[in-house]
């Protein structure tokens, strides 16, 4: 169904496409190409000093091509490399023989992915959406029990834990995240182009206070959304879009100098969001990732609320509730980047201050055309 884009809300399909393709911030095969080239650095150098089976594991990993690319999809894998890269970055020696020791428990699990099979316990393919979902949390698998501790330890803080944790998805929870995709892939098509080479595994979370959704760069590849969100497309295709947005950051963590030398979120410069009431402050980096998020959403929702009164999407919500969401997401973007881009030359990268500037260009595209309507 292609999608009519009225004057009065300019033109989003070029907004669209700016954010993903323009290079070097928005071009996914550009970000995926710079991280892929790190860990097949890392892969190699593991090749040659990690005897073994784990040494011969890595080494197709460290040539260009498919399988370097598991290293990207495969939370565990990579959370194990991440930290030889991160010892690197900090300029400290990486103890080779442990970083094998931990790799090869699951050296099976990775061979089976090669294998073409469904790639990780527990998990199966969401439709065609070349996702795949958790429906079957027995712990008692190594590579799922790993799975769920690097869920714990990088989504769940201290005193916190008991109350969430993921839990198979279930088959209507299933379809709305199939939906949710859905909206995305016919509306903003190019932004799931953009998104999707970024994460691969999807798991609810249940519990008496889990959040609406989330991602970190301590759970590579993997999105994590509340069961409340799994209720309704809308929202299950906004927490989708949201946190593969944040996906694709991290990805570019690996590539780019986004924050500056030595950032440290604890004695960095914090923002308060305004729509918080001063009842939270944000590190820079926390801060950057949410605007990143916002100028997608307020894109995102500006072209659902141009779309012809005959749209399907008008059955199950209203004009008015979408176009409120495009102004709320325009306008926390515009005040996040109203308190960022003075903080940019003391805390971000040289990649980072040219992110910002960008991210700055197409949010002020996106709210002048809204002004002009």
């Amino acid at each position: 169904m292609a999608v009519e884009e009225p004057e009065e809300f300019g033109n989003t399909v070029s907004l669209r496409r700016r954010l993903a393709e323009d290079e070097p911030y928005g071009s996914a095969g550009r970000i995926r190409n710079r991280a892929h080239a790190t860990y097949q650095f890392l892969a190699q150098i593991g090749s040659e000093r990690i005897p073994g089976r784990v040494g011969e594991f890595l080494g197709p990993l460290s040539v260009e091509g498919a399988p370097a690319g598991r290293v990207l999809h495969d939370t565990v894998l990579r959370r194990r490399v991440d930290q030889a890269r991160l010892t690197m970055a900090r300029s400290r020696t990486v103890d080779w023989d442990e970083l094998g020791r931990r790799i090869e428990p699951f050296v099976d699990t990775f061979a089976h992915d090669a294998a073409g099979a469904f790639p990780r316990p527990g998990f199966a393919p969401l439709g065609d959406t070349g996702l795949e979902i958790l429906v079957d949390t027995d712990f008692r698998d190594p590579w799922l029990n790993e799975f769920h501790e690097i869920f714990l330890a990088g989504l769940t803080p201290d005193g916190t834990a008991e109350h969430y944790d993921i839990v198979g998805m279930s088959q209507a929870e299933a379809e709305t995240a199939t939906a949710g995709w859905g909206i995305l892939r016919e509306y903003v098509p190019e932004l799931v182009e953009s998104i999707r080479p970024h994460f691969a595994l999807l798991a609810a979370v249940d519990g008496e206070r889990p959040f609406f959704s989330a991602s970190t760069k301590d759970v590579p590849s993997a999105v994590f959304v509340s069961r409340g969100c799994l209720t309704d497309p809308l929202r299950a295709a906004e927490a989708l879009l949201h946190e593969g947005v944040h996906s694709k950051l991290y990805d570019m963590y690996v590539g780019f100098s986004i924050l500056g030398p030595g950032y440290d979120k604890d004695t960095i410069a914090h923002v308060k969001p305004a729509w918080h009431d001063g009842r939270e402050s944000w590190p820079f980096d926390r801060a950057l990732a949410a605007y990143h998020v916002y100028v997608h959403l307020a894109v995102f929702y500006s072209t659902l609320a141009a779309l012809p009164d005959d749209s399907a999407l008008w059955r199950d919500y209203t004009r008015g509730q979408v176009e409120e969401s495009a102004r709320s997401c325009g306008e926390r973007a515009r005040l996040l980047g109203a308190d960022l881009l003075p903080l940019g030359e003391a805390h971000a990268g040289g990649s980072g201050v040219a992110f910002l500037r960008w991210l700055d260009s197409v949010l002020t595209d996106h709210l002048e055309a809204r002004s002009a309507a």
